[in-house]
C-alpha cells in the first residue's frame, strides 16, 4: 500500500470526533499552503500581469463594487479581512485570509 491508500485508510476509521479535527487541522494546513503559494507568486512576479489587468478593467469602469446581492450579501474583502464559513454538518470553521498586499 502507498502513502495515500494508507492515509484514506486511516482517515476512514476515525471517530467522529477525531475526524472534526483531523478536517479543522486540514484545513488550516490547506490554507497555508494555498497562502504561501501565493505569497512565492507574488514575490517571483507570476501575478503582476494578473494585477495589472485587473487593474486597468477597473479603471476602464469593466468591475462592480464587491458585496451586495450579487455575492450573497458578503462584505468585500480588505487586507487581513478572514472570511469564515461554517458547515453546517459537522461545525467546521474554515478561514482564509485575503491579501490584496504585504506591508513592507
Amino acid at each position: 500500500m502507498g502513502k495515500i491508500e494508507d492515509i484514506e485508510k486511516a482517515v476512514s476509521e476515525l471517530s467522529a470526533e477525531e475526524l472534526a479535527r483531523f478536517r479543522a487541522w486540514y484545513a488550516e494546513f490547506d490554507a497555508r499552503c494555498f497562502d504561501d503559494k501565493i505569497e512565492r507568486d507574488a514575490k517571483a512576479g507570476t501575478l503582476d500581469k494578473l494585477a495589472e489587468k485587473a487593474l486597468a478593467d477597473h479603471n476602464a469602469g469593466h468591475s462592480r463594487e464587491a458585496g451586495g446581492a450579487a455575492s450573497g450579501g458578503r462584505p468585500p474583502f480588505s487586507h487581513g479581512e478572514k472570511v469564515v464559513a461554517k458547515r453546517p454538518d459537522e461545525g467546521i470553521v474554515r478561514s482564509r485570509v485575503a491579501r490584496t498586499s504585504r506591508p513592507n
